[in-house]
């Protein structure tokens, strides 16, 4: 069940609305789904260097959606459905020496997205996806370090919570990440990843209120404006009153490049434990600056966040002491472009946050 947020002073649920009287919208949505799938998954070794792994999976759906009993905006209608789906996914791997090996994976999906709180609306909570990678995979030093690349490419639909759809994308991206022992007791651990991911589909209708005032009552506009308005242009008039063609492919991004996150991201931290019980760890982690929105009006500044922890550990207890933001960046978490007006996220705190945690073992 999803939603139920009723209003103390009407006790309307406001949450049904918005998709039609058809039956449920919004959060507002409680539903009862059952699932049975059988799967199968083969091993082909051809040779000592080649082999492919190939697995399949048939999944049924049934489901019913309904409105939840509380006094809502929506007249109360139960809709069923069903549905069946076939996922397969072939993995080759070739060994081109005893520490060097190449894969690849290919695959073909239906992807489950529930709402918040674990409801569906319908068949649009099933998705399409579509995987291809290729990489390589590297284990020496007497397997002390390991390696591993990758590119990859998918295209997958995500549930839209405020249009009750299911919206296409796709994404082209490099990773690669590293472990290293540098001596018994001391590790270091790495990683590197750029990632652009686009929306295939037009963003659709997006409109601004009438009114920018303070929706909390303190007659502040720009609470107003961060909560209501932003850049939800529609395809009429734009922030400012006036005319504008661009609405679902805004001008400054018209290939839909995805806003809310970092392209490119690096981590590295370096771990260790001494014979005394002590253990240590220290790294940081690298984000790119990003749009904010899909308009491009907001964009976040790129950050270096340090974090450590210390802890020092019993046959009978564990004590952990964890340190974040040791160089106090000034950094954000990021935020989901199709929710809300794009202009909210979330800052994390710019002092040291710690953490103290005593764990006793039984």
């Amino acid at each position: 069940m999803s939603g139920g947020q009723v209003d103390p002073l009407t006790g309307i649920n406001y949450w049904g609305g918005g998709f039609g009287a058809e039956g449920p919208g919004g959060h507002a949505a409680e539903s009862e789904l059952s699932q049975i799938g059988v799967f199968n998954s083969v091993l082909l070794d051809m040779g000592d260097n080649f082999s492919v792994i190939t697995s399949v999976r048939y999944d049924t759906v049934d489901f019913s959606v309904s409105i939840p009993h509380q006094q809502t905006d929506v007249i109360g209608k139960t809709t069923k459905g069903n549905n069946d789906f076939f996922n397969y996914s072939i993995n080759p791997s070739f060994k081109l020496t005893k520490e060097v090996s190449l894969y690849a994976a290919y695959q073909e999906t239906t992807t489950f997205v529930p709402l918040q709180g674990g409801a569906i609306l319908g068949e649009q909570n099933f998705g399409d996806s579509e995987l291809i990678e290729g990489g390589l995979k590297v284990s020496a030093m007497n397997e002390n370090f390991f390696a591993s690349a990758a590119l990859y490419e998918w295209k997958q639909s995500a549930f839209n919570d405020r249009a009750n759809t299911s919206d296409p994308y796709e994404s082209k991206g490099f990773e690669m990440e590293f472990t290293i022992a540098l001596s018994e007791r001391t590790t270091l651990i790495g990683s590197f990843g750029d990632r652009e991911t686009r929306r295939t589909s037009r963003l659709g209708f997006r409109a601004m209120p009438l009114s920018l005032a303070d929706p909390t009552g303190t007659d502040n506009a720009e609470i107003g404006f961060s909560l209501e308005g932003g850049s939800l242009l529609h395809q009429f008039t734009d922030a400012f009153g006036g005319f504008t063609p661009e609405g679902a492919s805004p001008t400054y991004n018209p290939d839909l490049i995805v806003p809310g996150a970092p392209e490119t991201t690096a981590k590295l931290f370096l771990a260790t434990v001494w014979e005394s019980g002590i253990n240590l760890a220290i790294g940081g982690m690298y984000n790119s600056s990003y749009w904010h929105n899909y308009d491009r009006s907001l964009k976040i500044d790129t950050s270096l966040v340090i974090n450590a922890n210390v802890s020092y550990e019993t046959e009978k207890w564990e004590l952990r002491l964890g340190l974040e933001n040791l160089t106090e960046e000034d950094y954000f978490l990021g935020s989901e472009p199709t929710f809300a007006a794009n202009t909210l996220i979330t800052k994390a705190p710019e002092d040291i946050q710690g953490r103290l945690t005593l764990i006793f073992k039984f």
